[in-house]
């Protein structure tokens, strides 16, 4: 089921986050190094498991999120707060 992406991010202990962005939701942790932060994460996309890495950056007012899929896909989101 497509939707429109979305992502929302709430803290679940220290250092682990849970984020939901279209039909990915998950659970990630990770570190800050250089001015952006560095996680890798464990999810599901469309109710198959995924696993993988990211960066969160911000560039010129907007969050950019990378998302690595271990031996798959690469995506990046440009998030803006609405």
């Amino acid at each position: 089921m497509e939707t429109t992406p979305t992502s929302r991010s709430a803290r679940r202990s220290a250092g682990e986050r849970r984020f939901h962005i279209g039909l990915i939701v998950g659970s990630l942790a990770g570190r800050m190094d250089e001015g952006r932060a560095l996680f890798s994460f464990e999810a599901t996309d469309e109710m198959e498991p995924v696993n993988g890495a990211g960066t969160i950056a911000l560039q010129d007012g907007r969050l950019i999120l990378t998302l690595l899929f271990h031996f798959g896909d690469e995506f990046t989101f440009e998030c803006e707060l609405v």
